[in-house]
């Protein structure tokens, strides 16, 4: 049996269990087996499923490896940068493993941008915005969670919108942006 008390326990709930297991228990127990299938439940952590399914949804929309030269991100390979790659040891983005990558994404975007804290389909929209545009807009106070994901999503929406404004060089990538909304706006009414 395995008792998480005090800052162990609000790491628990912070990150899904396989993640937290494998960086910060298993290391300090040497000869036991890292796996997946463990006798603690993700029943009680609040949101446990929803980044996987919201993961699942923007590995489709991220795409592979992309190098364009009117993208202020740069060479970018299933969402991450190479800035962000570097951060982690990585040259290229295009050494990451599909772990790692993964890795990143829940704690660098999922995490970072409050996601984790807000309910399906809302944790959906803000997760999208972090890791396509790094921002956070503001969360509606009033509506279902499906409202308020539909209003977020609007608001990273009119945000392409002002991009291409200020920057013509941009209207190259605003196709795929809105289809990446249409994408995300699917999957929020797909949630009722």
């Amino acid at each position: 049996m395995l008792i998480l008390t005090g800052s162990v326990a609000a790491v628990v709930c912070s990150q899904s269990f396989q993640d937290f297991w494998q960086e910060a228990i298993a290391p300090n127990l040497p000869g036991l087996p890292v796996t997946s299938s463990h006798p603690v439940s993700q029943q009680n952590i609040p949101n446990a499923g929803d980044f996987d399914r919201a993961y699942q949804i923007i590995k489709e929309v991220e795409g592979g490896y992309s190098n364009h030269p009117n993208d202020g991100g740069g060479q970018t390979y299933r969402g991450i940068t190479k800035v962000v790659a570097k951060r982690y040891g990585y040259d290229d983005p295009r050494q990451l493993s599909a772990s790692k990558i993964r890795q990143i994404y829940h704690k660098d975007y999922w995490v970072a941008s409050g996601a984790d804290k807000q309910k399906w389909p809302l944790n959906l929209a803000i997760f999208n915005s972090y890791v396509n545009s790094g921002k956070k807009w503001k969360v509606p106070q009033s509506g279902t969670p499906q409202e308020k994901a539909l209003a977020y999503l609007q608001q990273q929406t009119n945000y392409y919108q002002t991009i291409v404004s200020k920057r013509p060089s941009q209207r190259v990538f605003l196709r795929g942006w809105l289809n990446r909304s249409d994408r995300i706006k699917k999957a929020i009414l797909d949630s009722r």
